[in-house]
């Protein structure tokens, strides 16, 4: 392994500024999880159409912090490695650190990701099963519209005031 010569000092601050960033949004994506969790369990819709907005906005930006990172290394390494920027960054105990902690973290937020597609996934199933019930328990006919609303068809009958 060829040793690589130590990016400039402003340059090296600037990597761990990005570093940092990165860790903070993925902080601040886990609090979001954790309410998306909660929205979802409490069937908050309004509460959920937000925390959707806002997580969307931190996924954009941890996606712009990944492309700036990668165009650091480009800059400053310019060599076809794939593993190059993990090593340089490894090599440094405090670019290490706060990287370690942001790729355990994401694999944290993977895992609640998938625990809140879990919670969204049950109660589809349970509104289909109940959808299924009351179809069967009305010969068949679709109880109720796409919009969640039950078509009735009352008896005509005409109510005259006096």
């Amino acid at each position: 392994m060829s040793t690589m010569p130590p990016a400039p000092h402003d340059a090296r601050a600037q990597l761990l500024m990005v570093l940092r960033d990165e860790n903070s949004t993925v902080r601040l994506l886990e609090a979001t999880l954790r309410e998306e969790a909660e929205a979802l369990l409490a069937g908050e819709r309004a509460r959920i159409e937000e925390i959707a907005g806002r997580k969307q906005h931190q996924l954009n930006h941890l996606a712009g912090l990944d492309r700036e990172r990668r165009q650091w290394w480009a800059t400053y390494y310019p060599m076809d490695d794939p593993y190059g920027l993990p090593r340089f960054i490894q090599a440094d105990a405090e670019l290490a650190a706060v990287f370690n902690d942001t790729i355990a973290r994401t694999r944290q937020l993977q895992n609640a990701n998938e625990a809140n597609g879990a919670i969204i996934d049950l109660r589809l199933r349970t509104a289909r099963d109940a959808l299924t019930v009351l179809g069967s328990a009305v010969g068949g006919q679709q109880p109720y519209g796409p919009d969640g609303r039950q078509p009735l068809k009352l008896p005509g009958f005409s109510v005259v005031a006096r």
